[in-house]
């Protein structure tokens, strides 16, 4: 839990303040709990259940909904009710700074941070402040599609439902065997791309790839890697004899 969090006075008297206080005194009070909230973090993008807020806010399940529409209304925030996260656009600038320099070890602590967030906001924050907070890629890795770009040369790509490709890139493998030192990453990571791709039904959502990717990781080494291709084999024979 944090110690404190920063709130500028400006929250009561400038224009954003302004407009959040228009939009009624359950809206001011919901922007204030969300930049205070013991759940918070320094990114302004964290998980937060309704009941959560319900509990400490004292307003019910009906009032804590429309808060946060009037609150996305005004783009103040962005609300994943699915994967339960909430991203308060502003907040980071806040909390953490306009921008950062690149030695800053804040910077690796922004992308570890951003890495473990199994939501579709995670991609959204990594656009508004990757120049600002030097970060890799689109996200914490590059999910390439129609819509992405060229992204740089990946260590891995991971198939997902929709179809398109999640590619990994060398900062994020970086950033997980520091995390699971004990684990052949790359390899670990080519069997779950290898697992993936040979059945469909097994892929994960865009904003689901994250939190799959840690799970596979920790569940250790795999001394029989070999195993887990060969099966993914023997399941991708059997899907396209059922195709057949």
């Amino acid at each position: 839990m944090r110690e404190y969090a920063k709130v500028a006075p400006t929250f009561w008297t400038g224009e954003t303040g302004r407009r959040i206080r228009g939009a009624g005194p359950q809206a001011q009070l919901v922007a204030l709990y969300l930049i205070t909230s013991p759940h918070a973090n320094m990114l302004g993008l964290y998980y937060l259940p309704l009941p959560f807020l319900c509990h400490e806010t004292g307003l019910d399940a009906p009032e804590a909904r429309a808060a946060l529409e009037r609150l996305r209304e005004m783009d103040f925030l962005s609300h994943d009710p699915e994967g339960e996260f909430v991203w308060i656009h502003e907040m980071a600038r806040f909390q953490i700074g306009e921008s950062l320099k690149p030695a800053d070890k804040r910077v690796a602590g922004v992308a570890r941070r951003l890495a473990r967030l199994d939501t579709p906001l995670a991609h959204a924050f990594a656009r508004r402040y990757r120049e600002a907070f030097h970060l890799p890629g689109t996200g914490s890795g590059t999910a390439t599609g129609p819509e992405s770009g060229a992204p740089p040369a990946p260590e891995v790509e991971v198939p997902l439902a929709d179809g398109s490709r999640f590619a990994v890139s060398p900062a994020l493998v970086e950033q997980l065997r520091e995390r699971h030192p004990r684990v052949d990453v790359t390899r670990r990571l080519s069997e779950m791309a290898t697992w993936c791709a040979a059945d469909p039904a097994r892929r994960p959502g865009p904003g689901q790839v994250n939190g799959r990717i840690e799970r596979w990781l920790e569940k250790g080494p795999s001394p029989r890697g070999s195993l887990v291709t060969r099966n993914a084999g023997a399941l991708a024979r059997r899907n396209r004899r059922r195709q057949g």
